[in-house]
């Protein structure tokens, strides 16, 4: 060992404190299944949604990153060499690429903001609500996290 080298703490290493102390659960598992069968009774078709929703960002991630292969073996290296290329199969796919592209924007619908990140969601009408997009209704009483200064 190095001179000046300081051994290092069993399991955890250099994270100080970071996972210790505190009261234990005594079965993390079923903690977290009966959280996951609360959210799911009153939240059930939303978390579908979400689920939906990462599924499709996420390939919608992958179909646009193997593009470029398919790109470059499928479109231009085939082109190389024409005298006329034909570019209306590359332009096709590159359409689908588009709609892939489009699907992730729409699956990765979100509004950042500092300490926080909201997904938007569809929900039911409540009472007095309508389909109507053309006006802005604003609520002059919203609930929001306690967390949040008032006017912010």
């Amino acid at each position: 060992m190095a001179p000046n080298a300081r051994p290092m703490r069993g399991p955890g290493g250099r994270r100080g404190m970071m996972g210790r102390g505190g009261p234990k659960v005594k079965n993390p598992g079923k903690v977290m299944t009966r959280l996951l069968n609360i959210m799911l009774h009153y939240y059930g078709p939303q978390c579908l949604l979400v689920v939906v929703c990462i599924l499709g960002s996420s390939l919608a991630m992958v179909q646009g990153t193997m593009f470029t292969q398919t790109l470059i073996d499928g479109y231009i290296l085939p082109m190389i060499g024409q005298a006329n290329p034909d570019f209306a199969p590359l332009g096709h796919a590159m359409l689908k690429v588009v709609g892939w592209y489009a699907l992730g924007v729409v699956c990765t619908c979100t509004y950042q903001m500092e300490d926080a990140r909201m997904v938007i969601l569809a929900r039911p009408l409540r009472d007095g609500e309508t389909t109507e997009a053309d006006t802005v209704h604003v609520n002059s009483d919203p609930l929001l996290p306690a967390r949040w200064p008032a006017g912010k």
